[in-house]
């Protein structure tokens, strides 16, 4: 039998009681520039993005939503890795998990039981399969990554006609998909904010302020530097530039009519018209 040491003792009592703070978002919604600046922010914070298993995470969160199988394993993975990050934070007050990866197993989250304050990130539907479509994945796995198995976290199970669907047409299935499993742990959560990618990174000063106080009150996180906005001058994690003559798979089959058949609830109240 372990016997636990006064030590651990107070590292479980510190996991129980750490602030647990997610910037969730079905991906390619400017998560890697809040990394960076909440990192800077909030050293207090430790500030996590796609943080490993993250991957497997994905990969065997899909295996199970598409076969049933795994479910005990990818239980205990999603929720062990989680207390023992909140369990290990030495010196940091809280953790703040910004991960896209886990759209397909946020269902798993309410099982943590313990108070949770999330930030949702959403893109125009369009814009973003566009962007998840040309971007794939990080630059080491991007060449090979479509021929992964279950790299890819859409509906299960997939919606009539699928087979006949593009690439695009796919995409934003996965929007919806994944936007609509965030939403559904709402009552779980302590705090919830929904952000808008456009506010966050609009022109104006005034709108982009506005994004990022609503960021700030879903997470609960006060004492953000007044001149934070000059963190715009730099980007961060651009996507690849597309080859002039490439077009995306399904690009002359999707329309304005195509996008609100597929996401037209939804994107209505987020305020994509």
């Amino acid at each position: 039998m372990t016997t636990l040491t006064v030590d651990d003792h107070v590292e479980v009592k510190r996991g129980l009681s750490a602030d647990y703070r997610l910037v969730l978002s079905a991906g390619r919604t400017g998560t890697v520039f809040l990394t960076h600046l909440f990192a800077d922010a909030f050293p207090q914070l430790k500030v996590e993005h796609e943080p490993f298993p993250g991957r497997y995470e994905l990969l065997l969160g899909n295996f199970r939503n598409d076969t049933g199988l795994a479910r005990f394993v990818m239980r205990k993975l999603f929720l062990t890795v989680r207390q023992l990050r909140l369990r290990n934070l030495g010196d940091y007050e809280g953790l703040i998990e910004i991960n896209p990866l886990i759209c397909a197993v946020v269902d798993l989250l309410p099982e943590l039981q313990r108070p949770m304050m999330v930030a949702h990130l959403v893109r125009e539907p369009l814009s973003w399969a566009r962007s998840i479509t040309t971007f794939r994945a990080s630059e080491r796995i991007r060449p090979f990554f479509r021929w992964i198995p279950f790299s890819r976290p859409y509906p299960s199970p997939r919606p009539a006609g699928w087979g006949n669907l593009s690439e695009l047409e796919r995409a934003l299935w996965r929007w919806r998909w994944c936007n609509e499993r965030i939403e559904a742990q709402r009552p779980f959560f302590t705090s919830y904010e929904l952000i808008r990618y456009e506010d966050l990174f609009d022109r104006n000063a005034d709108t982009r302020d506005l994004a990022m106080q609503k960021v700030l009150r879903g997470l609960d996180l006060h004492g953000l530097s007044a001149d934070w906005q000059t963190r715009y001058d730099s980007r961060v994690n651009a996507a690849p530039v597309a080859k002039p003559s490439s077009r995306l798979d399904g690009e002359d089959r999707v329309n304005a009519d195509v996008v609100r058949s597929i996401c037209g609830d939804l994107m209505n109240r987020y305020g994509y018209e």
